[in-house]
């Protein structure tokens, strides 16, 4: 077998080490196109979900004669079913702190059977230390206990005229943890915590 020259053998090496390399670079940008498009359809489909759920907690909201702050929606959601949490959008939201005043405070959806409330539509309105669960028949489905904590924030809201808010949704071991977060102008953050747990099994 006849052998070619060092330097001719040396360039030869040296180009096919860039056509395997460039083969290479090119198989690896189809699979993070593929990847790019995968996650794209994935970004996709959770806008869709998110939208549909607004839109489903919105009719819900005017059916029981309540409107929602847009863009505060929180959900979990499994095999047993889905809970979605929101604000409501009211002129007797307090403006300061001091959250015991009776005021519906959130828009709840709670879709898990087995929990201690029922699974609706649900107005959550603070009374003190407890949260009543209002159906949209008027009745108090469920009352439980409610968390309220005051802390003071290093950041004071530039916003003076209403709070900052925002809602959460928690899983715990036994149900799910529903609360909102008020960030007031005076440099205090107060939260309201609505554990929902299973029912016993007898």
């Amino acid at each position: 077998m006849k052998r070619l020259p060092i330097g001719i053998s040396e360039k030869l090496g040296y180009v096919i080490g860039i056509l395997i390399c460039m083969q290479i670079l090119s198989v690896w940008s189809i699979a993070l196109g593929q990847s790019d498009v995968r996650m794209a359809s994935i970004e996709q489909r959770e806008l869709s979900f998110r939208s549909e759920i607004k839109d489903r907690m919105n009719t819900a909201a005017r059916a029981a004669g309540v409107s929602l702050l847009p863009g505060e929606l929180a959900y979990v959601g499994g095999n047993e079913g889905m809970v979605i949490n929101s604000a409501i959008s009211s002129d007797g939201l307090p403006a300061q702190p001091g959250l015991t005043a009776g005021t519906d405070l959130l828009f709840t959806y709670v879709g898990i059977p087995g929990l201690a409330v029922p699974v609706g539509y649900y107005k959550v309105r603070l009374i003190g230390d407890q949260a009543r669960f209002i159906a949209s028949n008027g009745q108090v489905t469920a009352t439980l206990p409610a968390k309220v904590s005051s802390e003071s924030t290093t950041t004071a809201n530039a916003t003076k005229s209403k709070p900052k808010i925002k809602v959460t949704i928690e899983l715990i071991k036994n149900g799910i943890i529903i609360d909102i977060h008020f960030d007031f102008a005076a440099g205090r953050m107060e939260s309201v915590e609505i554990p929902i747990q299973k029912t016993a099994v007898r």
